[in-house]
């Protein structure tokens, strides 16, 4: 489990994590953390944190987000706040790094979250956006969906895909 202080680094994207309090040490209140995205940095796949809020604080650079009302830029100064159960993805569209204070609340498993998205990048076995295989979805999404559910395909799809991906990779 990632502590305070500790640094996660997905060698595919480039996005850094950095531990600013880690829900240990919040009583899993809040997670805390610095990210460090790349310029171009792929868009993640549109997804929703059904019992989760984020918050995040521009600290350098800017990034793209998209919301169910459309695009916009996040700059340096800004803050924005995503409801629990909202759509979004956010990446850095920019030229230069964009750097970002991000909180969850309450923190959940996130911790372990990324740290297993980043393992798997580490191995190789992410697309370029950083997207694991059907496999690894098909595990993953059921172990994290109270944390984090991609919103395509719809929900009943995604339930019947991975079940059968889980079975045949057994």
């Amino acid at each position: 489990m990632a502590r305070t202080g500790d640094t996660l680094i997905n060698p595919v994207t480039g996005m850094r994590l950095r531990m600013l309090q880690a829900s240990s040490d919040t009583g899993g209140a809040l997670l805390a953390m610095e990210a460090t995205y790349r310029p171009g940095s792929p868009e993640p796949p549109e997804h929703l944190h059904p019992s989760q809020e984020e918050r995040f604080e521009m600290i350098e650079g800017s990034m793209r987000v998209r919301l169910t009302e459309g695009l916009r830029d996040l700059r340096a100064g800004e803050t924005l706040v995503v409801p629990a159960g909202v759509r979004h993805s956010m990446w850095n569209a920019g030229g230069t790094e964009a750097r970002l204070r991000w909180e969850t609340r309450p923190a959940l498993r996130t911790e372990y979250f990324f740290e297993e998205i980043f393992a798997l990048a580490a191995q190789g076995r992410v697309n370029a956006r950083g997207v694991p295989g059907l496999r690894d979805l098909a595990v993953l999404m059921p172990k994290y969906a109270s944390e984090i559910r991609v919103t395509h395909p719809p929900q009943f799809v995604q339930r019947v895909v991975f079940g059968v991906a889980r079975l045949v990779a057994r």
